[in-house]
């Protein structure tokens, strides 16, 4: 792939200013003057806002999401094509040998071959009106396909035209789910810590011992591996929009200052350009919506319509487990299936590679799932991959169960302007595991957790790895929705969701992986102050970004590094720490001196239990977030020593280690001038496109970098990792959505950079500056403001 784009700049720098304009301007989308589509039976209305935002109007839905879909492709149509290549795993085809495990993940997980069979089952059972629309949308898509201009990233790519089936949506629908789930990734970790240090050590992970689970012992190189291995891979898919965590709110009418709800959502995605939504309004007889759209996904997973808008954050439920399995000594394609041997289910994978050769590997399943471990060959094991021949891990996950009415959810909630339509949509949400957050014109505010959640034995603690042999870990169906948290107009007057663990139900609380106590804490503080809100007070809580667990690190940190003997400089930073308010905006010191502090205190204490390469994958992770506030507030807590040493170390003396590291860094860094230890200066934000990980391509395509606002685990939430000295924000808000029921047409939101995806195209990154300073725009859902804003108009005839 380098060698291509390399060739590519070359030519583009033989080609004289002129020429390359001319190239660059060929491939602007068409937005005014009128274009053919075929199988239109009216002209369609396109009118384009000046953020780039069309608005439809047809006279049928077949021909508004015909159109929908050539004007979705002409602006997103790279996206589309890289979605889907990562879902089916066929990235390698075009990008080469560096993306092969990335592939041979999503070959293993099987979404492609899954897609099949979902659609058939969808097909059989769905409302017949929505497979016409995705069918109507698919056709304007490969129209554009055929007719339209191919975007610049093909060209360099030397990409091949594909035509777009249901299958493809399908199969980005099942990388959307893999993007939530966190089991892959954080089972073998947890089983491998528990086996190497213990239950001591986990219970201040938040991850306590189930009474009456005998874990089975799992090869500590194999956990290890997977999990590193893993979560190597789930970041190289950073630039594609994984999800992360979400925040929602929603004010009743009676703490509403219009006297109707108030309605406010910011999913988290990892940061990517373009945008992970695209922003479209459609309408028709049958159909009035503003909706935010994912790539080659025709159904808005949020939306707005005059009566009633809907938004979602992460559930964060676990619905993947786990098993290992037992092999046959006498023959290693067979399994033990609780009471006989079972043959594999053995199939060859086949992946192409641009400039090598294919690979070819074998993907075994059990009656689980797939067997994980030949997504880690390279590693020395055996023939199947790192010990598979005897200890082979099956994946078992909810989605890839074709009784999934997702797609439905998502086709009803556009209609659903009452509390029973939009609960109805809600409950055909299977995987993955989403809060559905709902509110309308006549005051309903309401919360419900959509998943299909499995009943589980007693036993069975699904963080860690199950035994697959016996049948006793085995699920023993699913709740029906009824069991799932949910909340209809509750007295206090709001509604939140944070990534927070759901109350329990009457059987537990529900396994997961749920998002440490900061942002619902700070939401609640928040929403306690004043009786009644305002848009304004809406926009100024989603750009809040004090972190509370920062304020707690200060209370147990402080007394201790006053009472330490520090140099002048540790003085002084402890000087502006002290006066901290664990806020992160761009000028303020003592954020850069807290997390810089944080990282080095955690690493400190837990980087000798995990080794090296764990401890890179995990202190950025789920886990190290939850476990921040139970291993500060405990002295005792065994991780505070170290175990490659004799004596025993205490948490202040680490406290004060941690502290002169992290100022002796700073002052490397940034100088002896404290005041230029600012978060500006120590964060940027960049939205990297799949080619901008290339120099100097990443100057053409990437977005940024941009001075962030935004803490760990603030309401105004990132993550960050670390590149050598740097820090690398991944994710953030993907949009902000604010809308009063009492003044809808005055609704407000932000892309974190733009409508388009070419990148010659002014609406590429016009965003991007309003977004890091925490600006909005305005959504126009009316003929009167779409009219007032109107940039260019374009007629679609048959």
């Amino acid at each position: 792939m380098i060698k291509k784009i390399l060739i590519f700049i070359l030519l583009l720098a033989v080609i004289s200013c002129a020429g390359a304009f001319i190239y660059l301007n060929g491939k602007q989308p068409v937005r005014s003057g009128e274009l053919e589509l075929s199988g239109l039976t009216k002209p369609v209305n396109v009118k384009y806002d000046h953020f780039g935002v069309p608005h439809l109007t047809a006279s049928n839905d077949n021909d508004l999401y015909r159109a929908f879909g050539f004007v979705h492709a002409q602006d997103r149509l790279f996206q589309m094509e890289m979605t889907r290549r990562l879902a089916q795993g066929r990235l390698s085809e075009v990008l080469g040998k560096d993306t092969i495990g990335v592939d041979k993940l999503f070959r293993t997980l099987d979404i492609g071959r899954f897609a099949v069979k979902w659609i058939e089952q969808i097909k059989l059972r769905s409302d017949p009106k929505m497979i016409e629309v995705m069918q109507s949308y698919l056709d304007g898509v490969n129209q554009y396909v055929a007719n339209g201009t191919r975007p610049i990233e093909f060209d360099i790519l030397g990409m091949p035209d594909h035509l777009y089936t249901l299958e493809d949506i399908a199969s980005i629908s099942g990388y959307m789910s893999f993007s939530f789930a966190q089991g892959l990734r954080d089972d073998p970790l947890v089983h491998h810590l528990s086996q190497k240090l213990g239950e001591n050590y986990l219970q201040d992970l938040g991850i306590l011992y189930t009474p009456g689970f005998e874990q089975i012992p799992v090869d500590p190189l194999l956990t290890e591996n997977v999990s590193a291995s893993v979560s190597k891979v789930v970041e190289s898919l950073q630039s594609a929009g994984l999800v992360h965590g979400s925040n929602s709110w929603i004010i009743a009418p009676s703490r509403s200052e219009s006297g109707q709800a108030l309605f406010v959502n910011d999913p988290h995605i990892a940061f990517s350009q373009p945008s992970v939504w695209y922003e479209a309004q459609l309408k028709s007889p049958d159909t009035d919506v503003y909706g935010h759209f994912l790539s080659l996904v025709p159904l808005p997973l949020l939306g707005l319509t005059k009566e009633h808008a809907w938004g979602l954050t992460m559930f964060e439920n676990d619905d993947m487990d786990l098993y290992a399995e037992k092999v046959n000594p006498e023959n290693p394609e067979q399994y033990w299936a609780i009471d006989h041997w079972q043959d594999f289910e053995v199939r060859d994978e086949i992946i192409g590679v641009n400039g090598e050769d294919s690979v070819i590997f074998q993907v075994r399943s059990s009656r689980h799932g797939s067997i994980v471990n030949s997504i880690f060959d390279g590693v020395p094991g055996g023939k199947y991959g790192l010990k598979s021949a005897n200890q082979p891990l099956a994946l078992w996950w909810t989605f890839l169960d074709t009784d999934n009415d997702m797609m439905e959810a998502f086709y009803l909630l556009p209609k659903a302007n009452t509390v029973e339509k939009a609960k109805l949509a809600a409950s055909k949400i299977h995987s993955p595991g989403l809060n559905l957050m709902y509110a309308n014109k006549m005051g309903d505010i309401a919360w419900w957790a959509s998943a299909k959640l499995p009943i589980r034995p007693k036993h069975v603690n699904p963080k860690f790895i199950l035994d697959g042999s016996s049948g006793k870990d085995d699920i023993l169906g699913y709740y029906d929705f009824s069991h799932n948290p949910q909340q209809v107009n509750p007295e206090s007057g709001y509604l939140y969701s944070a990534n927070n663990q759901a109350a329990d139900m009457g059987d537990g609380l529900i396994p997961g992986y749920y998002s440490p106590t900061d942002r619902p804490t700070r939401i609640v503080e928040l929403l306690s102050k004043k009786e009644k809100f305002n848009p304004d007070d809406m926009k100024k809580m989603l750009m809040d970004n004090t972190t509370p667990s920062a304020i707690f690190f200060k209370h147990v940190s402080l007394p201790v590094l006053k009472a330490a003997n520090l140099n002048k400089i540790e003085k002084a930073a402890l000087e502006e720490f002290s006066r901290w308010q664990g806020n992160h905006s761009p000028g303020e010191v003592g954020a850069t001196i807290y997390n810089r502090f944080r990282m080095a205190l955690m690493r400190l204490a837990m980087q000798d239990e995990l080794g090296e390469s764990l401890y890179t994958n995990f202190q950025f992770g789920f886990l190290m977030d939850r476990s921040i506030w139970r291993i500060l507030d405990k002295e005792s807590s065994p991780w505070w020593d170290n175990m490659k040493t004799t004596q025993v170390e205490t948490r202040d003396e680490l406290i004060v280690s941690a502290w002169r590291e992290a100022t002796q860094f700073l002052k490397q860094r940034f100088g002896k001038d404290i005041d230029e230890w600012t978060w500006a200066n120590d964060v940027k934000m960049v939205h990297e496109h799949p080619l901008g990980r290339v120099a100097p391509l990443d100057k053409l395509f990437n977005v940024g970098p941009l001075p962030s606002e935004a803490g760990i685990e603030a309401i105004n939430n990132l993550m960050f990792v670390q590149v050598g000295d740097e820090l690398k924000i991944m994710m953030g808000p993907s949009t902000r959505r604010v809308i009063d029921f009492g003044d809808i047409e005055n609704t407000w939101g932000i892309l974190p950079t733009g409508q388009s995806g070419i990148v010659s195209d002014p609406h590429y990154d016009d965003q991007a500056v309003d977004y890091s300073k925490g600006k909005f725009r305005h959504h126009y859902i009316t003929d009167k403001d779409v009219l007032e804003n109107l940039e260019e108009e374009l007629i679609l005839v048959p």
